[in-house]
């Protein structure tokens, strides 16, 4: 096996429109807990979509979702791989593990992996082309053909930073972290100059790589293994991330008004009792539900029922409430001014 970075420290339901899902996967006697804490796609296509067409944010916002969709697919290859491992015993996979270190830094994790041996940190890229990887500036350039070549960011100096920030945020671990940056793109190719700071993999070395972790030693106890995974999860559910308006620079009075089509970015029309786009021709009604969601993700993680209906003058008050009670959104206040939270949020705010 290559060497692994090492680095020694003293130490429900699954939503689909929001930001946080769990989900337990059964392979043989071992149950792989697999939480994802992260933005849904449906929720920034509506963002993108309310956004009107001569806003100067308008062409970025297009391109960081791009990129974002082009993650995920990423990601998501990586766990079909994950599900191959023989795990000795059942672990902890967080997806987009969020927290924040201090007042004015965040980190984020592609994947997070906790067990009673060891905890694995692994950053995931799918981009395609031709990758020059520089030591000075630390920085990868990309080249594909008939395109200028585009610098990024060097993901090894962003494993170094998410490493450095899980320790410091979770200082009191007793286990070994490894570190591996996963390319989950197979046609990509290389040039690597340098001997690489973190373990370099495709995705079908991974669950090889992860093999023989799992002959390490366990180092927690059940009692120990149960009382770190509870902390990690609540670090994460702790998390408020800022709204899309915020990160943007974005009014939300600038916003359209209206309920969109996920799939072509059209105003979405009422039907007798359902909705249709008139563009896609498909009964749209399923997207009412994201569209009054991602306003907690766009606005404001506390909203109220008149907040939303600002945005979303065709929906009654009646329409608006069904939705949140059947996601399980909480309120607090009286009638008037109820205002309503995401339910990973409300511990927060009591």
């Amino acid at each position: 096996m290559n060497q692994i970075s090492l680095v020694p420290t003293p130490v429900k339901f699954f939503y689909t429109l929001t930001i946080y899902s769990a989900i337990l996967l059964k392979k043989g006697g071992i149950a792989i807990e697999i939480h994802h804490f992260g933005v849904s796609i449906s929720m920034m296509d509506i963002f993108y979509a309310r956004i009107p067409h001569d806003h100067p944010q308008k062409t970025f916002i297009e391109a960081q979702m791009n990129n974002m969709k082009i993650g995920h697919r990423g990601e998501a290859k990586l766990l079909r791989f994950l599900e191959e491992v023989n795990f000795k015993q059942s672990p902890l996979v967080i997806r987009n593990f969020l927290t924040r270190v201090h007042q004015k830094r965040i980190i984020q994790i592609d994947y997070l992996l906790v067990t009673r041996k060891y905890l694995l940190i692994i950053e995931v890229k799918n981009i395609a082309g031709h990758i020059q990887f520089n030591s000075n500036p630390p920085q990868m350039i990309r080249t594909l053909e008939g395109r200028p070549s585009q610098a990024m960011e060097c993901p090894f100096v962003q494993l170094d930073r998410n490493l450095d920030g899980f320790i410091a945020s979770l200082p009191d671990s007793k286990l070994p972290i490894y570190t591996s940056l996963v390319w989950a793109n197979s046609s990509t190719t290389f040039d690597l100059p340098f001997e690489a700071p973190h373990l370099f993999l495709t995705l079908k070395k991974v669950p090889l790589m992860i093999q023989e972790l799992e002959k390490l030693p366990d180092l927690l106890s059940n009692k120990q293994f149960n009382a770190l995974k509870k902390k990690i999860v609540q670090k994460a559910q702790s998390f408020q991330e800022q709204s899309f308006c915020d990160r943007y620079q974005i009014n939300p009075l600038d916003l359209r008004k209206g309920l969109y089509c996920v799939e072509c970015y059209q105003l979405l029309t009422k039907s007798m009792r359902t909705w249709i786009c008139t563009n896609c021709k498909l009964n749209a009604t399923q997207f009412v539900d994201v569209n009054v969601l991602s306003l907690f993700s766009i606005q404001n993680s506390q909203l109220t029922i008149t907040d939303i209906r600002n945005h979303l003058p065709e929906l009654q008050s009646r329409q608006v409430r069904k939705v949140l009670d059947s996601y399980g959104y909480i309120s607090k206040g009286n009638t008037k001014s109820k205002r309503y939270f995401k339910p990973m949020e409300w511990e927060e705010h009591q």
